[in-house]
């Protein structure tokens, strides 16, 4: 049996509602095969100083990909927009194996529902 989580999105997450403490997009969705992620990233740059990027809950993986691939490449991290491209490499990895990821389960429920 496959039961289904509606999104709540942090920022709807109100002191009255009685679910803050639940994180129900995280690691207990990987039971039902999958998993949510709601990242956020926060740059400030004054040229020409440094760079500081924060990011916000990141897969752990994700986390140490972006920083190898930081320390790995020959760019200027005191300009933005060459590490927001690292940034965006590993996001794009990640949606591509999130649809490839369904890929089966939507080509049997289409090949049982005579879909498409």
């Amino acid at each position: 049996m496959r039961t289904f989580t509606p999104h709540v999105p942090n920022h709807q997450l109100g002191l009255g509602n009685g679910i803050n403490d639940v994180a129900i997009h995280r690691s207990q969705s990987v039971q039902y095969g999958w998993e949510w992620y709601e990242m956020g990233f926060v740059a400030s740059w004054k040229p020409p100083g440094p760079l500081t990027l924060i990011c916000f809950d990141l897969p752990t993986r994700s986390q140490s990909k972006i920083q190898s691939m930081i320390d790995s490449h020959t760019i200027d991290v005191s300009n933005l927009y060459p590490t927001f491209l690292l940034v965006a490499d590993e996001l794009l990895r990640l949606y591509d194996e999130s649809v490839w990821s369904i890929r089966n389960h939507i080509s049997q429920w289409e090949a049982v529902s005579g879909a498409v």
